[in-house]
């Protein structure tokens, strides 16, 4: 005896999919205590002692990061591609990053429409 069995489409699809995955998780959750326990301890064991290490350092420091000096001079002889212009105004800096020349052309080029 054949039985005609209409098959899912389209969302109707998706959701009988999605209630089915979301069965059988719970399922493997509720059959496996330890491990789903064990899922969500950890990450958040871990978390605590990284803050717990980071405040530990930061109050050895006192909280005085030493400056560091921004400069290429120890990489020798140095090709700069790029190179910022600063703009002053009345309340902030404003820093615009030049790309370089070879994008200036393309730039160029794209607004002749060539």
């Amino acid at each position: 005896m054949v039985h005609d069995v209409q098959k899912s489409v389209g969302a109707a699809l998706f959701r009988q999919q999605f209630k089915a995955m979301l069965f059988k998780r719970i399922l493997f959750t509720l059959r496996n205590k330890a491990l789903t326990l064990s899922q969500v301890l950890m990450p958040l064991f871990f978390t605590i002692l990284v803050v717990v290490i980071s405040k530990v350092l930061a109050s050895e420091t006192d909280g005085i990061d030493p400056l560091m000096p921004l400069s290429i001079d120890g990489f020798g002889k140095t090709k700069v591609t790029n190179s910022a212009i600063y703009l002053q105004t009345s309340k902030r800096t404003m820093s615009y990053v030049l790309p370089p020349l070879a994008c200036h052309i393309c730039i160029i080029l794209s607004h002749l429409h060539l």
